[in-house]
């Protein structure tokens, strides 16, 4: 999926983003989250994100998160994982009902935020927000895409994330050639609760960076340059 945001749904221009900051680029993932092929991808890649979560229904604020949460929805069912979706609204409807929340009732249930792209995390707190005023539990956020480094927490809750800027290289140092490389090239982050990964550059044209989750007792510092070589010269044979 990765080669598929990259191709779709990464725009190279002059932008201002939600958050008022300019970028060079642009990442409109509804070019992938709402594609017969890119939403099948979104909902199996999200599930394995937070498998180990407990909820009973996922949502966030429209129009981003809404192809997110259905196609997380339709891979959960196929797999016997049963939760429903949600939709929050920007603002309350003025008519009907005059909800804020559409979709089965959330109320008492534990529930899942999700976004399509996540950089100030704004409007997955202003869905966080509507959730628990709807009397729902907000167990974590999630989201297909993080920009930036910086938001591994959305207000108190949890951020996990299926792709960064450094993922989809589009962020961080050219790649360098194998005898370029250094240990400054790898480096630790931490990403969600007792979950550090080590973040490498990859010379290869189609590799990037590689997250590997690191082992209960952190491995020596040798072990990790000899990984890091390692998958580097598999980038190079066209393994990585």
């Amino acid at each position: 999926m990765r080669q598929h945001i990259i191709d779709d749904a990464v725009s190279y221009r002059k932008v201002t983003l939600a958050c008022n900051e300019e970028s060079d680029f642009y990442i409109d993932m509804r070019r992938v989250t709402l594609g017969w092929y890119g939403a099948p991808l979104v909902g199996r890649v999200m599930l394995d994100l937070v498998k180990d979560l407990e909820f009973d229904a996922i949502g966030g604020l429209t129009l981003g998160a809404d192809p997110v949460a259905l196609a997380m929805a339709l891979a959960g069912g196929a797999e016997g994982w049963c939760f429903d979706a949600f939709v929050v609204r920007k603002e309350p409807k003025v008519h009907g009902m005059q909800h804020r929340v559409e979709g089965p009732d959330i109320k008492g249930r534990r529930v899942l935020i999700v976004d399509d792209v996540v950089t100030s995390g704004g409007s997955a707190m202003e869905a966080v927000a509507a959730a628990r005023d709807a009397g729902a539990e907000v167990v974590a956020v999630a989201s297909v895409v993080r920009r930036g480094t910086a938001h591994l927490i959305v207000g108190e809750l949890e951020h996990r994330t299926a792709f960064t800027l450094l993922n989809l290289g589009l962020e961080g140092p050219p790649p360098v050639a194998d005898h370029q490389w250094s240990w400054k090239d790898v480096q630790v982050v931490s990403q969600g609760k007792d979950k550090d990964q080590m973040i490498l550059v990859c010379p290869g044209p189609d590799c990037y960076y590689y997250g590997e989750v690191i082992p209960e007792h952190y491995p020596p510092l040798e072990y990790l340059k000899e990984r890091a070589k390692e998958h580097i010269r598999k980038a190079h044979r066209g393994e990585g």
